[in-house]
């Protein structure tokens, strides 16, 4: 009989050892698919570094930046001011799942804090050439998921704009490039390069906005393309990807200074 329990307890351990293993791998999948995109942005005269979770994510001081793939849930932010060492911002800040959330540093009733300007949902796209990460490179979520269906690289008569859209292939390795990029302001310098030089849909160009954060940073990206787009009569549906009116404003009036 002792033998037999002894069995027994041998047999159950696998079979424990699998329901904990099914369970660690569920709870890793939600964890996917439970992440934020956090941007914060200051004035031109407050460059900052920021500490996430005591963790130092800038060496150098900027004005904006963007973290992808954060865990939702509570975190300690904390930003200082090398040129204004008096300034001190920690602040324990919520994140909701699969949210993308907009901060500015200003001054409110007395004091510097991370003020919160927008909060958006923020889709996760997966399994596409687009989004695979480079190495050591976290993939860029995108939150406009309905574009890049099956883009016909030939040209055809709907083309009022310039030759033949880019190569899919050259596309998608440029996005790679913009994807191993941290910090949005490199995502971006890397992308207007690439627009100055080819020729590109509006969906494609829809989608490179899409892995921008500020508004300014999207219209920057329109402006230096507007000579480079296939089907300008779609250009107009841009204007869908900015939320402020002011910026909505800016866009129409750019088009039609690009006829």
């Amino acid at each position: 009989m002792k033998l037999k329990g002894m069995m027994n307890s041998t047999m159950r351990k696998p079979i424990q050892f699998r329901i904990i293993l099914f369970f660690g791998i569920l709870v890793g999948c939600k964890g996917i698919h439970a992440q934020t995109r956090f941007s914060v942005k200051a004035a031109d005269s407050l460059d900052f570094l920021l500490t996430f979770d005591n963790n130092p994510v800038n060496n150098l001081s900027l004005l904006s930046l963007t973290m992808d793939k954060i865990a939702s849930g509570k975190h300690v932010v904390k930003v200082a001011i090398p040129s204004k060492p008096e300034i001190q911002i920690e602040q324990t800040l919520t994140f909701k799942k699969n949210t993308s959330v907009f901060y500015d540093i200003e001054k409110s009733k007395g004091i510097y804090k991370l003020v919160l300007k927008s909060e958006s949902t923020l889709e996760i796209q997966e399994n596409t050439a687009i989004n695979q990460p480079s190495t050591n490179a976290a993939p860029v979520q995108s939150t406009n998921v309905n574009v890049m269906q099956d883009i016909p690289t030939e040209a055809t008569n709907e083309s009022n704009g310039c030759g033949a859209p880019v190569l899919q292939e050259e596309y998608e390795a440029m996005m790679a490039e913009v994807n191993a990029h941290f910090f949005e302001t490199k995502k971006l310098e890397t992308m207007k390069q690439f627009n100055q030089t080819h020729c590109l849909r509006v969906e494609q160009l829809r989608f490179m906005m899409s892995n921008l954060t500020l508004e300014d940073n999207k219209y920057d990206l329109l402006k230096a393309s507007m000579d480079h787009i296939y089907d300008r009569d779609k250009l107009k549906t841009v204007e869908a990807d900015f939320f402020l009116e002011k910026n909505k404003a800016r866009v129409y009036q750019l088009i039609q200074d690009h006829p």
